[in-house]
């Protein structure tokens, strides 16, 4: 059974959420959501607080990636459309529902995989990402 969107995100805000249903797709569906209902700093800030509350409530904060996470979130605000649902987003998208590669694009290994990079935001090593 799916979700609806404002049930999907208030479980994902309080944690009750299924493990199995945040795997990537939920991950940018997630995000997808607050860039549609926020401007995007206030989306930036509940993505990056909300996975942060959400993998140290399943005991696994070092999960949270910080460079992935708003890199990733910056190529989905670029790529939202006026009153497109998260289907049609991900049809539209496909390169979306694969992370790293795209994020590759952008970030030598090196840099993306760093401590660093895990840690804080870094701007990418091989072209800017979009604005």
């Amino acid at each position: 059974m799916t979700l609806a969107d404002d049930e999907f995100l208030a479980r994902f805000e309080d944690c009750s959420l299924d493990d199995a249903v945040f795997k990537h797709t939920g991950h940018v569906r997630m995000a997808f959501l607050y860039l549609q209902r926020h401007d995007t700093e206030t989306a930036l800030t509940r993505i990056c607080k909300g996975i942060q509350r959400f993998g140290a409530s399943r005991g696994a904060p070092e999960k949270y990636h910080a460079t992935v996470t708003i890199a990733f979130a910056r190529i989905i605000a670029k790529r939202l459309q006026p009153d497109q649902g998260f289907d049609d987003f991900v049809a539209a998208n496909p390169d979306l529902m694969s992370p790293r590669p795209l994020l590759l694009d952008y970030y030598s290994e090196a840099l993306l995989y760093s401590d660093e990079a895990r840690l804080r935001f870094v701007a990418p090593d091989r072209r800017p990402l979009p604005t």
